[in-house]
Parts: structure tokens; C-alpha cells; sequence
């Protein structure tokens, strides 16, 4: 129970993430119905998969920050003993939701699409997982051991999304293989370039200040590349630069 203050620190920071996240793919379920209607399953696994890739990106680029830069973004709300002793919850807990809310999308064509009732296996065995090892965990290794029992129910959750509930929801026609390369590992593999930066940092003396700093913008400029190269499809560069043009317009259009 000593620890519960540190675990609360984190969890608030993850909430905020999730609620997030949430808010911005609420309205998906919506839209689910209204292509469901249509009959256009191929549609509906269409917007999956684009809105899968687009939300990895999304977590990825605002939760990696929260992993690599765990203890000082902390540091800055409470001291330092809360800080030190709540990163690493931050880091395991933030990666554990990254990993359980990249099925949101799917999950919200599945209501939409009216096929949450044939898959509650999945969220079954991910909740009791959950509970389970963050119980057996807890009593060896404290909060840290809630935490990792967080990660292996989100890696339960996937695995029953990627195994069993996608080959269940006849409503959704999709590639699992493509939903899986495409929409989940091809953007997570973008992001490589910062985890290494963020590896090189650790052995890099702290007053080299100007070093991290070009190490950090190298990594992040070979990171945005790689997304916009490999990550995202053709009509979705077409579709963000048309976009930003659009918008860039009405900025400087003389009023």
C-alpha cells in the first residue's frame, strides 16, 4: 500500500492519454453503423485498417514521449521522490495501454456493426488476466508488478483481437495479415529511430547538451520520413497534404 501514491501518479497520466484518444475516435462508431447499413463490409474494413494505422501513429508519437522522457516530465509536477519511484510505472503502464487501445477503431466498427455480442470471449479473458497477474505480481514486486500485470492482459487483448475475434466478425471484411502489417507493425517500425536515440541518450554525459539535441532531431526527422514514406498510403498523403493546403490557404487569404 505504500506505493499506491506512485501508482496514482502514473495512472492519472495514462488516463489522461486514454480519454484522449477516446474522444478523438468516438464519433468512428457512428460511421461503422451508417457504412454497416450500406452492406459495404469491404468499406468497413477498409476505414479499419486507415483508422488503426492513423491512431498507432497518434499513440506512438504522443506516448513515446511519455516513456523516454518518463522521470523528468514527472519531476515536473511532483518531487523527486514521487518522480523516481513513479517513472517506470509511467513507462510500463503507458506502453501497456498504447498496445490495448490500438484495437479502438476495430472495436468501435464491431459496435457499430453490431457483432460486439459474438466476441466477448476476448474482453473476458483480458480482464481476468489482468486481475490475475496483477494480483500474483503484486505480492512479489509491488506496484510495478500491477503494472506488469496491466501489459500482459493488453498483450491478451491483442492476441484475442488478432486470433479469434477477427475471424469471428464476418460484418468487417478485412486482411488480418494486412491489418496487422500495415495498420500496426509498419508505423510502430517508424518510431525505431527515436527508441534508439532514446537508448544513445542514456550513455550520453548530460552537458553535451547540443549532442542530445541533434541526436533527438536526427531521429525524429528520420522517424517523420519513414512515416510518411512507409506508413502512410498514397491517398492518405494526397488526402493530408490537400489538407494542409487547405488550411494554409484560409491562414493567409486576406480577409
Amino acid at each position: 500500500f505504500g506505493e499506491v501514491a506512485y501508482y496514482s501518479i502514473a495512472a492519472t497520466v495514462v488516463t489522461l492519454l486514454a480519454g484522449s484518444f477516446g474522444a478523438i475516435f468516438g464519433a468512428m462508431g457512428s460511421t461503422a453503423a451508417v457504412i454497416h447499413a450500406r452492406g459495404d463490409r469491404a468499406g468497413l474494413g477498409k476505414m479499419v485498417v486507415g483508422a488503426t494505422r492513423m491512431g498507432t501513429v497518434m499513440l506512438l508519437a504522443t506516448g513515446l514521449p511519455l516513456i523516454v522522457f518518463a522521470h523528468p516530465l514527472i519531476r515536473v509536477w511532483v518531487d523527486a521522490q514521487y518522480a523516481a519511484n513513479g517513472a517506470i510505472l509511467l513507462q510500463v503502464l503507458v506502453a501497456a495501454n498504447i498496445i490495448r487501445m490500438t484495437v479502438t477503431p476495430y472495436v468501435l466498427a464491431m459496435i457499430g456493426s453490431g457483432e460486439q455480442r459474438r466476441v466477448i470471449l476476448t474482453p473476458f479473458l483480458e480482464g481476468v488476466s489482468n486481475l490475475i497477474f496483477s494480483v500474483l505480481l503484486a505480492r512479489s514486486f509491488g506496484a510495478i508488478g500491477v503494472a506488469a500485470g496491466t501489459m500482459i492482459g493488453s498483450l491478451v487483448g491483442l492476441g484475442g483481437n488478432l486470433f479469434y475475434n477477427m475471424r469471428r466478425t464476418t460484418e468487417i471484411q478485412m486482411s488480418i495479415s494486412e491489418y496487422f502489417f500495415s495498420a500496426l507493425l509498419r508505423p510502430s517500425l517508424c518510431f525505431l529511430p527515436i527508441g534508439l536515440a532514446a537508448a544513445v541518450w542514456r550513455f550520453l554525459p548530460a552537458n553535451l547538451i547540443a549532442v542530445r539535441f541533434a541526436c533527438g532531431a536526427i531521429a525524429t526527422a528520420i522517424s517523420l520520413g519513414m512515416l510518411w514514406r512507409f506508413a502512410l498510403q498514397p491517398e492518405e498523403r494526397t488526402k493530408l497534404m490537400a489538407t494542409i493546403r487547405g488550411r494554409l490557404g484560409r491562414e493567409i487569404a486576406p480577409s
